[in-house]
C-alpha cells in the first residue's frame, strides 16, 4: 500500500474561529494561507450564539426555579470559562476543536475528493457523537504547507443530569452517555482513557468514510498502538471472563452439593424429629405408668396400713368371742343344755348356714387377716384376676350402711342360771 494515505486528527481546546473563516484582518497576517487558494466554511456560528441555542432553555427553566437573584445564571457561556480559567484540570472547558486530514502535503487526494470526504466524515461525525454539538466547520485547502484539512468546532455536552442545568458542558459525562470509558491503570501500563477511545474512534471513523469513497488509507501509528491496547484489553477481559465463567460453574457445582446436602440433612432431620416424638410418646406413657405406679404404691400402703388395723380388730373380735364362750358355757339352762349352744343355734338360724360358715371361718381362723390382705395385694399388683371378697357373713362394708341381720331376742326362762 505505498499509495495508501495516511489518517490524521488532532484534537485541542483551542480554536480561533476569525482564522477558520478567514477573516481578512488576521489572514492577512499569516503567510503559511494563500489568499488565493480554496477554502469553504459548511458551517458557522459564534460561540456565544452556539451557548445560547444549546444551553438557553435549560438556563431558564434553571433561573425560574431559584428563589435568589444571585444564584441565578446570566451567561453561562462566561461561568463555564470563568470556571475553566480558575482551574482547567477539574472544570471542562467551553468548547473543542479537532483537525482531521487525508494524508500529508505530499501525498493527498485532490482537493475534490477531500472535500466529499471530509464532508461526508462530518455527516457521519454528527450522527455518531450526540454529545458533540457542533457549531463550527471549515474545510482549508488553502496551506501550501498542508493538506486539505477540516476543522470541526464542537461542544461536549452531557444530558443525565441530577443537579443544576438539564443540559450541562461535561466531557467526561458526555462520553460516558456515548458509550466510551476508561479502563486499565497507569500501574499496570493498561490505561486506555475515555478520551483516547473516543479520539481513536472518530479516526477510525475517517478511515472508514475514506475507503467507502474508493480511497485507500492506512493505519497510523498511534492507531496500531491504540488497536494494540485495545486488542491486549480484550484479551485481559475475556481471560477474566473465563475465569469468572469457571467460578461461577465452581458456585453451581457447590450449590448443588449444598442443595443436595441440604435435602440429606433434612430427611435426617426428619428421621430426628420422628425419633423425637416416639421418644416423647414413650415418655408421656412411661410417665403415666409411673404415677400408676405410684398411686398403687400408695394405695398399697394404705390397704397395709388398713389390715394392720383390720388384723388387730378381728383379733379383739376373736378374743372378745372366745371369752364371750367361756362365759356362756358356763350357764346351764333347765334342760341342762348351756347357753353358748343356744346362741350358736340362734346365730345359725339368723345368718343362715353359709353366712354362719363364714363366721366360723372368721371365728376360728387365725390367718385370715394376711390370706385377705395377701389377696389385696396381688389383686392390684395384677397377680390374681378375682377381686377379693367384700362380704364375709353378710355384711358388705362398700354397698351396705347397716348391717342385714339381727338377732332375735333370747329368753332365758330359768332366772336362776
Amino acid at each position: 500500500m505505498d499509495n495508501a494515505y495516511t489518517i490524521s486528527a488532532h484534537f485541542g481546546k483551542k480554536m480561533s474561529r476569525d482564522h477558520n473563516i478567514r477573516n481578512r484582518n488576521i489572514t492577512n497576517s499569516e503567510d503559511h494561507i494563500d489568499p488565493e487558494g480554496y477554502f469553504k466554511i459548511i458551517e458557522d456560528r459564534p460561540i456565544k450564539q452556539a451557548y445560547y441555542k444549546i444551553f438557553g432553555q435549560a438556563v431558564l427553566e434553571y433561573n425560574s426555579k431559584q428563589t435568589r437573584s444571585d444564584r441565578q445564571i446570566i451567561d453561562y457561556h462566561t461561568k463555564v470559562l470563568s470556571a475553566y480559567k480558575r482551574d482547567s484540570n477539574r472544570n471542562p472547558a467551553t468548547s473543542h476543536e479537532a483537525i482531521f486530514t487525508i494524508g500529508n502535503v505530499n501525498n493527498h487526494p485532490t482537493i475534490v475528493e477531500s472535500e466529499k470526504i471530509l464532508t461526508d466524515f462530518l455527516d457521519q461525525f454528527k450522527k455518531n457523537n450526540p454529545n458533540a454539538v457542533v457549531f463550527g466547520a471549515y474545510f482549508h485547502a488553502d496551506e501550501p504547507g498542508s493538506a486539505p484539512h477540516l476543522h470541526v468546532d464542537f461542544i461536549l455536552v452531557k444530558r443525565q443530569n441530577k443537579r443544576g442545568l438539564s443540559i450541562q458542558v461535561g466531557q467526561e459525562g458526555a462520553l460516558k452517555e456515548m458509550g466510551y470509558y476508561t479502563t486499565g491503570s497507569k500501574k499496570n501500563k493498561d490505561l486506555v482513557t475515555a478520551q483516547t477511545r473516543w479520539q481513536a474512534a472518530q479516526r477510525e471513523l475517517l478511515r472508514t468514510t475514506a475507503r467507502n469513497h474508493g480511497v485507500q488509507v492506512q493505519e497510523s501509528g498511534k492507531s496500531k498502538t491504540i488497536a494494540n491496547h485495545l486488542n491486549t484489553e480484550i484479551y485481559k477481559r475475556t481471560t477474566k471472563l473465563k475465569e469468572l465463567d469457571q467460578k461461577i460453574e465452581e458456585k453451581k457445582m457447590w450449590a448443588e452439593n449444598a442443595k443436595s446436602e441440604a435435602e440429606k440433612n433434612k430427611k435426617e432431620l426428619s428421621e430426628i424429629l420422628r425419633t423425637k416424638q416416639e421418644l416423647d410418646i414413650e415418655i408421656q406413657m412411661k410417665k403415666a405408668n409411673l404415677e400408676e405406679i405410684t398411686k398403687i404404691k400408695k394405695k398399697n400402703k394404705e390397704l397395709r396400713e388398713e389390715n394392720t388395723f383390720l388384723k388387730k380388730s378381728i383379733n379383739i373380735l376373736q378374743e372378745s368371742i372366745d371369752l364371750a364362750e367361756s362365759c356362756f358355757k358356763t350357764y346351764l339352762l333347765k334342760n341342762k343344755e348351756n347357753l353358748w349352744n343356744i346362741f350358736k343355734q340362734k346365730l345359725s338360724e339368723t345368718f343362715g348356714s353359709k353366712k354362719y360358715e363364714r363366721y366360723n371361718i372368721i371365728r376360728h381362723d387365725t390367718e385370715l387377716n394376711e390370706k385377705l390382705a395377701q389377696h389385696e395385694r396381688d389383686y392390684l399388683e395384677g397377680e390374681r384376676r378375682d377381686p377379693p371378697p367384700t362380704q364375709l357373713f353378710g355384711y358388705d362394708a362398700k354397698t351396705d350402711n347397716e348391717s342385714d341381720f339381727h338377732c332375735e331376742e333370747l329368753t332365758i326362762e330359768n332366772e336362776n342360771l
